[in-house]
């Protein structure tokens, strides 16, 4: 019997690239926990968590895109990263 795993959810990859990021112990992150404000994580953080979200995604954010308001949360980079993909996809 061939049984797949199903592949992890966006929301799920973007907790592990924080993970990944913050020097910190890991820590569960709500979807609409201000990333920022909550000292979470800084400037130079989302740097390399932006890097992160386009390897792993296969994307390039525009320079405009890259906002606090589609950064702020794990809930606003899900969504950017869905658009990004449905733009691809359409493309």
């Amino acid at each position: 019997m061939n049984v797949q795993t199903p592949a992890p959810s966006i929301e799920q990859d973007i907790q592990q690239i924080l993970d990944e990021v913050i020097t910190t112990a890991p820590v569960a992150i709500e979807a609409d926990t201000d990333l920022f404000n909550s000292g979470i994580i800084d400037s130079f953080n989302m740097i390399e968590i932006i890097e992160r979200l386009e390897e792993r995604f296969d994307i390039a954010f525009a320079m405009e895109d890259l906002t606090l308001q589609n950064f702020g949360t794990i809930a606003a980079i899900s969504n950017i990263v869905r658009n990004y993909q449905a733009q691809a996809s359409a493309a």
